[in-house]
């Protein structure tokens, strides 16, 4: 079962599904879903273990990439997206990049913003963000203490307020003793960041890149905090040219404006294209 949120435009075009990062669910998006849906309907949905989404039998566990991305097909089916846009982020862009592997073409478009599709890693070693989850605080007395807390720590006040006001509304829930918890449990999170490199999660996604059935584009911030090796390896793989976007890892919230129109143009060049037989890639 997925949940997530949905803002419905004026016109009967090409639907737009936006895919989270890890640990935040569809709420991030309340700054950007907007924007981008005149003329649209525009669709974010919460992955596995975010928000109120679930697996088969209510399991909020992950064990892969390709269950989440099988997770997500099954939603998409349900709603009807016939070859939505997709906006993958972080690891929305690699569970969006699996799907393609489970059933190809079944995005019209990816544009991919820093995607968590890494190479392999030899050797048992911790993820640092893994450790950094495991340590996250669950429980709050209320949505407006988390609120005040996050606003304090650098990388989640990047997101901006109405995107971070979105992600605590949408991404917690009432416990039984009338305090409030992340939906996404703290274990849930570090296990998918221990999945970035495994063979059956982020190298899975990067392997696949050569292999897309759709048109797709990467981006990467100038200022984030991950290197930008990463995503040029990621470009290469997939035969395109690494896009830049001046802000960090967050920049699709952090820079609402900026984000839509940037993505509008992308759609619009695509829709507008006659596809090469040969190459469906958007560079």
């Amino acid at each position: 079962m997925a949940t997530g949120l949905r803002w419905d435009g004026n016109g009967v075009d090409r639907p737009i599904l936006l895919l989270h990062p890890n640990g935040f669910g569809a709420g991030v998006f309340a700054s950007l879903g907007p924007l981008l849906a005149d003329g649209r309907r525009v669709i974010a949905l919460d992955l596995r273990g975010h928000g109120g989404s679930a697996g088969p039998g209510g399991d909020r566990s992950s064990r892969s990439y390709l269950e989440l991305a099988a997770d997500l097909l099954d939603a998409v089916d349900v709603l009807r997206l016939e070859e939505p846009l997709v906006v993958g982020q972080s690891l929305g862009g690699a569970v969006a990049v699996l799907a393609d592997r489970i059933r190809p073409g079944w995005a019209r478009h990816l544009a991919l913003f820093e995607p968590a599709a890494y190479p392999q890693r030899p050797g048992p070693s911790e993820n640092p963000l893994a450790q950094q989850a495991r340590r996250r605080r669950r429980e709050w007395a209320s949505t407006d203490a988390l609120l005040e807390a996050y606003r304090k720590k650098p990388t989640l006040a990047e997101l901006g307020g109405e995107a971070l006001r979105g992600y605590i509304d949408y991404g917690t829930r009432a416990t039984a003793q009338g305090t409030v918890e992340l939906s996404c449990a703290p274990a849930t999170e570090a296990a998918l960041f221990e999945l970035a490199t495994s063979p059956v999660g982020g190298a899975a996604a990067l392997d696949h890149l050569a292999h897309l059935r759709c048109s797709m584009s990467i981006s990467a911030g100038t200022q984030s905090f991950l290197p930008a090796e990463f995503f040029e390896v990621q470009a290469h793989r997939a035969g395109v040219s690494l896009r830049p976007v001046v802000g960090g890892h967050f920049f699709l919230q952090a820079e609402p404006v900026a984000a839509a129109r940037l993505l509008l143009d992308e759609f619009d060049v695509v829709e507008r294209r006659v596809e090469s037989p040969r190459s469906r890639r958007f560079v």
